[in-house]
C-alpha cells in the first residue's frame, strides 16, 4: 500500500520508482522536478525543508511543477480508502473529474462522517441514521415516566430522575407493595394502609401507634379504655 497524502491502495499495484518522491518514497503529491538533478519531490515535502538544498544533490534547489507526472499520478487506479470496510469502488484520484476519490468518498457509505448531533464521534455514513436515533448521547429523547423532552444524557441521568415527578418510587412503609409516582406519594401516604400513624384519641391520651389497617381493630378492642380517657380529660375542664 502507497501511502502518503493520498493513503491508497492502487489498483494495478505499486507505481513505478518514477511516481515516487525522492524525500518521503512515496507517491508524489503535487510533483516538483528539480532543475539541479532532475529529481522529483512531493510540494508539501519541499515546503517542510528547513534547508533550502535539494535533499538529493545538496545543490540550491529550484523546482518547477511537473505537470505530465502529476497527470499519470491523477490517472492512477485507486481502490476506496474503505476498502477495508466493504466498499468494492475503485476510481482514479483525479480531483477534477466526477469519477475520482474525492467524488466517492462525498456519497461513500463506509466513509466515516461526524455525528451531526454534535456528539464528537465520526460514524459510518451507512450507520449514521441508526446512531442519531438509536444510540447518539445527545439525541433528543422523552422521559419514559414524566414525558419531558431532552437531550439523552440529561433525560437519563440522575440529576434528572432526582427530580422527575412521575417517577416510581417504591412506597416506604414497611410491607407496602404500592410504587407511587413521586407528586403522588404524599397522597398515598395518607391512604397507605402499612402507614405508622397515632391513634385517633391521642389528644386524651392513647399514646398507641399502630399502621392503618390495624386502627379499626384498636378502636374496637379499646372502646372501654378510650372513654375512660375521653372522661379523665373531659373532667379536667
Amino acid at each position: 500500500m502507497a501511502t502518503g497524502r493520498h493513503r491508497y491502495r492502487f489498483v494495478d499495484g505499486e507505481p513505478r520508482d518514477g511516481l515516487k518522491c525522492s524525500k518521503c518514497h512515496l507517491v508524489l503529491c503535487d510533483p516538483q522536478q528539480a532543475t539541479c538533478c532532475a529529481k522529483r519531490f512531493c510540494k508539501s515535502c519541499l515546503d517542510q525543508m528547513e534547508d533550502k538544498r535539494c535533499p538529493s544533490c545538496r545543490e540550491p534547489i529550484n523546482c518547477f511543477r511537473d505537470g505530465g507526472i502529476n497527470r499519470e499520478i491523477m490517472g492512477l487506479k485507486v481502490y476506496c480508502t474503505n476498502s477495508e470496510e466493504g466498499c468494492e469502488w475503485q476510481g482514479t484520484i483525479n480531483e477534477t473529474d466526477d469519477t475520482s476519490i474525492d467524488t466517492h468518498l462525498n456519497t461513500c457509505p463506509y466513509q466515516l462522517v461526524p455525528c451531526t448531533n454534535g456528539c464528537g464521534e465520526k460514524i459510518r455514513r451507512n450507520s449514521l441514521k441508526t446512531h442519531l436515533t438509536d444510540n447518539c448521547l445527545e439525541r433528543m429523547v422523552n422521559c419514559q415516566y414524566c414525558n419531558q423532552r431532552g437531550r439523552y444524557q440529561l433525560i437519563t441521568s440522575s440529576s434528572h430522575f432526582d427530580e422527575c415527578p412521575d417517577l416510581p418510587i417504591q412506597c416506604s412503609n414497611e410491607g407496602c407493595n404500592m410504587i407511587p409516582r413521586r407528586h403522588s406519594q404524599s397522597l398515598h401516604n395518607e391512604t397507605c394502609p402499612k402507614a405508622i400513624i397515632p391513634c385517633a384519641y391521642n389528644t386524651v391520651g392513647c399514646n398507641k401507634v399502630m399502621k392503618r389497617e390495624e386502627q379499626e381493630k384498636h378502636n374496637e378492642d379499646s372502646i372501654t379504655a378510650h372513654l375512660q380517657l375521653t372522661k379523665k380529660q373531659l373532667g379536667k375542664l
